[in-house]
């Protein structure tokens, strides 16, 4: 139920929501995740190789006239990342665009409750201003 929830905010009231899929093989890397990030915000570009890809993809976003409205699917298999030290700067800089420059807005789509999925040294770890939806 939560994909005809997804696709329905997305054609009914937020047309410009973009989607990554943390199941897709294209967000298995660094690189290629803030490239799918990139994509689903509309902005256009091809992500460097790290480390330049955090600069120019924190740049893109930031230069947008509003902040980007995104989902990200599957989220629970963020775990995978966890152990990955490159992985925890995207979302140090993702958390940066979230809540410091208030350029990102992000809808996480999980089966389990974000709070668990992310051990306390990930960046995201430390975004408190979560909304939780359950879906039955």
């Amino acid at each position: 139920r939560w994909k005809e929830l997804i696709e329905h905010i997305g054609q009914n009231h937020l047309k410009e929501l973009g989607k990554i899929d943390l199941q897709s093989g294209t967000t298995a890397s660094r690189r290629g995740l803030a490239q799918d990030i990139l994509n689903a915000c509309g902005s256009k570009g091809e992500v460097p190789s790290e480390p330049e890809d955090l600069v120019f993809l924190t740049r893109k976003i930031e230069a947008r006239p509003k902040a980007a409205i995104i989902a990200m699917l599957h989220f629970d298999w963020v775990e995978k990342y966890n152990d990955s030290g490159h992985m925890r700067d995207l979302f140090g800089a993702l958390r940066d665009l979230i809540t410091e420059k208030k350029k990102l807005i992000v809808l996480f789509q999980s089966r389990a409750y974000f709070n668990e999925l992310l051990p306390a040294h990930n960046p995201l770890s430390s975004i408190t201003n979560l909304k939780t939806v359950e879906l039955f």
